[in-house]
């Protein structure tokens, strides 16, 4: 006999499921890898031993929470755990300063993309034309 309403088992039924969510970023390689300056697995294998999944934990010991590839000139960083894209950021200019690159290579956020970074150079010779435009003006006057 079966009455009205009568539980069933149905496991899934009443209970939410929860989604697992990736956060993905990336680091875009491509300029100062072309040009032989920058070693993308030296830099993969620096982050890979310096990123610290949570506040307090150890160096390196990333788990099943963090995976690092590499995809043509990029590295990307896929986590399972909530983790500030500008860390990313530090760990990338700690590199390049570590390696004298810092001078000349500049991280700045990818254009037209949110979870990224690009590494550039510094623009030198636009930093030298306004000087030498006030050399040429000091002469004039004098």
């Amino acid at each position: 006999m079966v009455r009205r309403g009568a539980i069933r088992n149905n496991p899934t039924k009443g209970r939410k499921q929860i989604r697992k969510v990736t956060y993905k970023y990336f680091i875009d390689c491509a300029i100062p890898a072309e040009d032989g300056i920058f070693d993308l697995d030296h830099f993969e294998k620096y982050i890979a031993d310096n990123y610290k999944v949570v506040k307090g934990a150890h160096k390196g010991d990333l788990g099943k929470k963090v995976r690092l590839f590499k995809k043509s000139e990029n590295l990307h960083v896929h986590t399972d755990v909530k983790v500030s894209r500008r860390y990313l950021k530090y760990l990338t200019k700690k590199y390049l300063h570590r390696q004298e690159l810092g001078e000349w290579l500049r991280v700045v956020s990818a254009p037209g993309r949110q979870k990224g970074y690009t590494l550039k150079y510094f623009n030198i010779g636009q930093e030298e034309q306004p000087a030498a435009a006030e050399e040429t003006a000091e002469e004039t006057t004098a």
